[in-house]
């Protein structure tokens, strides 16, 4: 009786092991199945800068505009990593955890799928908060790199710590 269920805790562990490699080699993380939808996969999406963005070019009018959108190609990849590609195409934002506008990329490493719809935290929340910070670095009264390692870190965390409505 022990010998059967450690066959099957066995061929448990080998389709479980299988299923895991099959994931990491389409490039999906394990745990985003499972993760908070409302904050990227910290593995997939750390976020990204373009290096030496300062302040002054961030509060300068327009800036970001110019680095382009992201391709459907690139959008689809995105998708794919979070095990996303077959849902609704208006449902997710790809979003940059570190926006365009206080210095982030356009890096895979930057880009995660953000609810249009979910409550509280999705697209539409993070947008408007974005604008607030952006204003924010403007005036003096947070330090762009400050911005930028919070929100790597978790937006809604640095939303509370700094908006806290």
């Amino acid at each position: 009786m022990g010998r059967t269920a450690f066959a099957s805790t066995g061929l448990a562990a080998t389709i479980a092991m299988v299923l895991l490699a099959a994931g990491l080699w389409l490039g999906v993380s394990p745990s985003a199945a499972a993760r908070d939808p409302s904050l990227p996969d910290p593995q997939m999406t750390p976020g990204d800068v373009l290096p030496g963005v300062s302040k002054e070019q961030v509060c300068q009018p327009d800036y970001g505009h110019d680095i382009g959108p992201i391709s459907q190609e690139r959008g689809q990849q995105v998708l794919l990593a979070y095990r996303l590609l077959n849902t609704d195409p208006g449902a997710y934002k790809i979003d940059h955890l570190i926006p365009l506008a206080l210095g982030g990329s356009n890096n895979i490493t930057n880009l995660w799928p953000l609810a249009r719809n979910a409550e509280p935290w999705n697209a539409y929340v993070k947008d408007v908060f974005e604008r607030k910070l952006h204003t924010m670095i403007y005036t003096g009264n947070l330090s762009l790199s400050e911005v930028q390692s919070a929100l790597a870190k978790d937006w809604i965390a640095a939303y509370w710590r700094w908006i806290g409505e």
